[in-house]
């Protein structure tokens, strides 16, 4: 009987076996169909935490299985001070939140962030389908948070008491100025600035209507693959350009640069990989440039008149950090991923050029935080650990010095 059904068990185990080592050559390769999977499983996960079932949306496989939440390669060449983490950092009565840790993992503070109070007033959104994104603590140890798919802000003192939440449409980054303004990203692709006691909008610069479409530059910026007429409606969509960061230039880089003036704007529009600079009390561009990025985040202005940026590199599965120079236009790698030291975040993800020249990396979608020399040598590492199998989502990271906070700023007792 065996001998009879030989041949359609040789063949069965054969296309068992094709069908194995071509699924694991699609996986480890990243080739067809790698990212219609991928897309499926980032749905699937989307999916459960719209319905409430759990933040898995929030939640990325570990990269190393054996894992610590903190492991040093060398101590003695760490830039100085503590970190700040923001992600799915839980409490015993927050989901979310900010913690200030040392450099062996210790907790020394947390900020619980309660997105509750804004989901309470919309149709029945699950607090596990919004995430904190943009993160700016004050040295009085106030803390302003926006939220990602629920466009608001919310202002937590220092030990932990949400002071006001507006549904102001902000999202992403929240960044202040030289002259102390806050600023961030609105929807209908727009800046503007939050009033830092109520979180109200006190002025706002649309993308499209005050910079492009007057200085008729969409034939630069409104790119597309179907034949439409011009519909400036199409260039206030949120996603158009998924602008994801803003920086205003302060008199110390402007010095530093023959193309950028004191308080414009910087922004960074992902989805058609351009760093854009204007003048928002004009609308009048400054510069801008295409690539060579790809889906970047977090364009850091540096006082000698470059920018650094976290080059995502979707889809090429190793993400690096940028540094150039607009005049010039001259590119360098700084850092990136190599099959040696892995590194890729497809979305998310920031960088901290520090004093010393060690620069942070923020790796959100493997949950974890590297400490890397000027030469690209990984110094220490930090794991946002979930579960055994899976860390946390890392928004931002950032190193403060001991003397950043003012004194007694965190003394709430219960920390």
């Amino acid at each position: 009987m065996i001998s009879r059904n030989l041949p359609l068990i040789m063949f069965v185990v054969a296309v068992g076996i094709i069908i194995f080592f071509a699924g694991f050559a699609v996986w480890h390769f990243e080739v067809f169909p790698y990212p219609q999977i991928l897309s499926a499983k980032h749905f699937v996960e989307d999916w459960k935490s719209e319905l409430g079932i759990g933040p898995t949306k929030l939640l990325v496989s570990a990269r190393d299985p054996n894992r610590t939440i903190v492991r040093f390669y060398s101590a003695d060449r760490l830039a100085p001070g503590n970190v700040l983490i923001s992600g799915l950092i839980r409490d015993k009565n927050s989901l979310y939140g900010v913690g200030l840790f040392d450099r062996d993992g210790k907790r020394l503070h947390y900020w619980p962030i309660d997105p509750s109070s804004l989901t309470e007033k919309t149709d029945d959104r699950s607090v596990f389908d919004v995430f904190p994104h943009g993160v700016l603590v004050r040295p009085d140890g106030t803390l302003f948070v926006n939220f990602d798919d629920m466009p608001s802000t919310v202002r937590v003192s220092a030990c932990g008491e949400q002071e006001w939440a507006a549904k102001n449409g902000a999202h992403h980054a929240i960044f202040i100025d030289h002259e102390n303004q806050i600023w961030t990203l609105l929807q209908k692709s727009a800046i503007g600035v939050i009033d830092a006691n109520t979180g109200e909008i006190e002025k706002s610069i649309s993308i499209s209507q005050d910079v492009i479409i007057p200085h008729n530059l969409h034939g630069h910026f409104d790119l597309r693959t179907t034949e439409r007429e011009l519909d400036p409606d199409d260039l206030d969509e949120i996603y158009w350009f998924h602008m994801n960061d803003v920086e205003i230039v302060s008199p110390i880089v402007a010095e530093a640069s023959s193309v950028l003036e004191v308080g414009d704007a910087v922004v960074s529009l992902r989805e058609i990989n351009t760093i854009l600079a204007f003048d928002p009390e004009s609308g009048m561009p400054r510069w801008w440039q295409t690539g060579p990025w790809h889906r970047q985040h977090d364009l850091d202005l540096q006082s000698g008149g470059t920018i650094v940026l976290f080059d995502n590199n979707m889809g090429k599965g190793v993400s690096r950090i940028l540094r150039f120079d607009p005049v010039s236009r001259e590119v360098e790698v700084m850092f990136e991923g190599s099959d040696a030291f892995p590194f890729y975040s497809w979305r998310r993800g920031k960088q901290d050029l520090l004093e010393n020249g060690n620069l942070l990396v923020t790796v959100s979608e493997e949950g974890r935080v590297l400490e890397v020399s000027s030469k690209g040598e990984l110094l220490w590492e930090f794991n946002l650990i979930f579960d055994d199998d899976r860390n946390g989502i890392i928004n931002k990271a950032m190193i403060l010095t001991e003397s950043y906070f003012d004194a007694g700023a965190l003394d709430c007792g219960n920390n």
